[in-house]
C-alpha cells in the first residue's frame, strides 16, 4: 500500500509539472501583446509582454532559437525565459540611433508549440534636415529690432534629426539695418534632436526701416545650401514705457458665429438671418464645421444692411468684398468662381502712417479645401473694395504690394508677414489683404477659400 501511494504521488506531481513545462508537442500557448513596434530615429526603448505556459526563446532569424545579431541595431534585454499561464513577462527592445533611411527588422518568439511568432520593428529615418517653418521660410528673425536699442534678436535656422556633432559655416548678406551686424561664422550642433541654429544680431539700429538678410550655410563636406532671404523692419513704434503702438489691430474676436473650418468643429449661427434683424442677442442654431455664419458678406451685405450690428462686431470703418464670418476669424473667397471681378479681400480704416516710416504686417492664415495659391497685401487708397480693371486691381500703391504663400498645411493656423514700404504722400491710405491677382482668370476670380486672423500692422 505504501508503494502504491508513493507511485500515485509521483504520477500526480508529474502531471502538475506537465502543465507548465510544455514541449513543442504540447497544447500550451505562447502569446505576445502586439505584432509591431515603432521607434523614433534616436536611441530609444519600447516594451512588449509575453505570456506562455512554459519555456520561450527570442531570435532574430526565423526557424532558430538563437540570437545572431543579424540587425546589429536591435537589442533585447531577455532572450529566453520560463512562463506561466497567468504571468505577463515584460521584454524591452532598444534600437540604436538611426542616421540613415527608415529601417525595419523582425524578431521571432518560439516555444510551447509555437515557432516564428513574429514582431515587426520599424524605426523612422534619421536623416538630418533643414526644416522650414510652416509659412515656408527656411529661417526667421527671433526677437524685435528696435530703433536706438541694443539688439537682443537673432536669426534662427530650424533643423530636425541632428546627431549632435554637426558643424556648419554660416554666411549672411545684409541690406539695411544700419548699426546691426549678423554674427556669421562657424556654428556647431552639440546635442541630438530638433532645434535651431541661432545667429545673433548684434549692435544698435540707428535708422527705422526695412532690413533684409540673405543666408547661406556650408556643411563640413563643403556643400553649400542657399536659404534665400527674408525681410523685417527696425521698429520705432513704441511708447515711453516701451510698449508697442501698432497702427492697426484686428483679431475678429467679436465674430461669434459659424462653423470652425480650421478647428474642424461645429458651431452656431443666428436663427434669424434677416440682415436687418441680426443681433448678438439672437437665438442660435447649429452649423457644421465647413459652414460660415451664412449671414451674407460682412463688408457688403451686413455693412450696408445693419450698421449697428456691423459696429457691434468690431468692423466699423472696414470695407471689402467676398468676406464672411467664421467664429473669431474671417473667410475670404467662395466655393465657386466669381465672374464679377471681385477677389475676397478686406480694406482697413484709414491709417495714420508716420511720414517716411516703413511697416511690418503680420497675420495668421488658414486653408480649408481648395484655396488660392497666395494672398496679396499692401497699401491702397480707401475704397469700398477692389474691382478688376483690365486684369489689375485699382487704387493699389504698386510699390507696397507683396505676396504671402498659402502653400501651407490644411486646418492649421500659420503666421505670415510682409514688409510694407512707406507709400509716400497718399490720400486716405489703408491696408488691404486680398486673394492674389495670380488667382484671376481674365476678369474672373477662381473658386477658393482662405481664412485670416490676428492682423497687426506696426512701424
Amino acid at each position: 500500500m505504501k508503494f502504491f501511494h508513493k507511485l500515485t504521488i509521483i504520477l500526480a506531481l508529474a502531471g502538475i509539472g506537465g502543465l507548465t513545462a510544455c514541449s513543442d508537442d504540447d497544447s500550451g500557448f505562447l502569446k505576445r501583446n502586439l505584432r509591431e513596434m515603432s521607434f523614433s530615429y534616436v536611441e530609444s526603448s519600447n516594451t512588449f509582454t509575453i505570456r506562455a505556459t512554459g519555456d520561450w526563446y527570442i531570435s532574430d532569424v526565423p526557424d532558430s532559437r538563437e540570437w545572431t545579431g543579424a540587425y546589429g541595431w536591435v537589442h533585447v534585454d531577455r532572450l529566453s525565459g520560463k512562463g506561466s499561464p497567468d504571468t505577463y513577462q515584460k521584454i524591452t527592445v532598444t534600437c540604436d540611433q538611426n542616421v540613415s533611411d527608415e529601417r525595419t527588422a523582425t524578431i521571432y518568439l518560439h516555444g510551447c508549440g509555437e515557432e516564428n511568432v513574429a514582431i515587426a520593428i520599424k524605426q523612422e529615418n534619421g536623416i538630418f534636415e533643414w526644416k522650414p517653418f510652416d509659412n515656408g521660410q527656411r529661417f526667421g528673425v527671433s526677437g524685435l529690432l528696435k530703433l536706438n536699442a541694443e539688439s537682443e534678436a537673432s536669426l534662427r535656422i530650424p533643423y530636425i534629426k541632428a546627431v549632435g556633432t554637426e558643424k556648419y559655416t554660416v554666411s549672411v548678406t545684409q541690406t539695411g539695418g544700419n548699426g546691426l551686424t549678423a554674427a556669421a561664422g562657424s556654428y556647431s550642433i552639440s546635442s541630438p534632436g530638433n532645434g535651431f541654429i541661432a545667429i545673433p544680431l548684434t549692435g544698435t539700429a540707428t535708422k527705422q526701416g526695412i532690413v533684409t538678410f540673405a543666408l547661406k550655410v556650408t556643411d563640413a563636406a563643403g556643400v553649400e545650401t542657399d536659404f534665400g532671404e527674408i525681410s523685417t523692419i527696425v521698429r520705432a513704434g513704441f511708447d515711453q514705457a516701451g510698449e508697442e503702438t501698432p497702427l492697426l489691430v484686428q483679431n475678429f474676436n467679436k465674430f461669434p458665429w459659424g462653423g470652425d473650418c480650421i478647428g474642424q468643429k461645429a458651431g452656431v449661427t443666428s436663427a434669424d438671418k434677416t440682415v436687418a434683424n441680426l443681433s448678438l442677442d439672437n437665438e442660435t442654431v447649429s452649423v457644421t464645421a465647413g459652414t460660415n455664419a451664412s449671414i451674407g458678406g460682412i463688408t457688403s451685405t451686413v455693412r450696408n444692411g445693419n450698421p449697428s450690428f456691423y459696429r457691434a462686431i468690431g468692423m466699423e470703418g472696414w470695407t471689402g468684398y467676398l468676406n464672411y464670418m467664421c467664429p473669431g476669424y474671417m473667410q475670404f473667397g467662395a466655393a465657386g468662381d466669381n465672374a464679377d471681378g471681385q477677389p475676397g479681400n478686406i480694406i482697413s480704416p484709414v491709417l495714420n502712417i508716420p511720414a517716411g516710416y516703413d511697416m511690418l504686417l503680420t497675420f495668421k492664415v488658414g486653408i480649408w479645401a481648395a484655396a488660392p495659391d497666395q494672398g496679396m497685401v499692401g497699401i491702397c487708397e480707401k475704397n469700398d473694395g477692389f474691382w478688376i480693371s483690365k486684369g489689375t486691381l485699382d487704387k493699389i500703391v504698386a510699390s507696397t504690394k507683396s505676396y504671402v504663400s498659402l502653400d501651407i498645411p490644411a486646418y492649421t493656423w500659420v503666421e505670415v508677414s510682409a514688409v510694407i514700404p512707406n507709400p509716400g504722400s497718399l490720400a486716405n491710405p489703408s491696408l488691404f489683404i486680398s486673394t492674389a491677382d495670380s488667382w484671376f482668370s481674365g476678369s474672373t476670380v477662381k473658386a477658393g477659400r482662405w481664412y485670416v486672423d490676428d492682423i497687426k500692422l506696426v512701424y
